[in-house]
């Protein structure tokens, strides 16, 4: 994923991309069943906190077939190993 080194350990990184989500639900023996093709983008930073471990904060906007949004914030803690 493209990103900039805003200062050392912390960077900034985009994200674009098509994105499939598919949702069932099932209750009192009934299935409702649906899938979305859509465009996704969205923003981030990752904080180093050292050479292994990182956290992440994102927002991800993903534009839906039928004219909705979802709009989506993220926190992560990250290992590399």
């Amino acid at each position: 994923r493209p990103a900039v080194e805003l200062t050392d350990g912390v960077e900034l990184f985009g994200r674009l991309g098509w994105q499939r989500t598919r949702a069932t639900v099932s209750y009192d023996g009934v299935t409702e069943s649906e899938s979305y093709n859509d465009f996704a983008y969205g923003l981030g930073v990752n904080v180093n906190l050292t050479k292994t471990s990182y956290l992440q904060a994102s927002w991800m906007h993903r534009l839906s077939t039928d004219g909705g949004t979802v709009k989506s914030l993220g926190v992560a803690y990250g290992y590399r190993f």
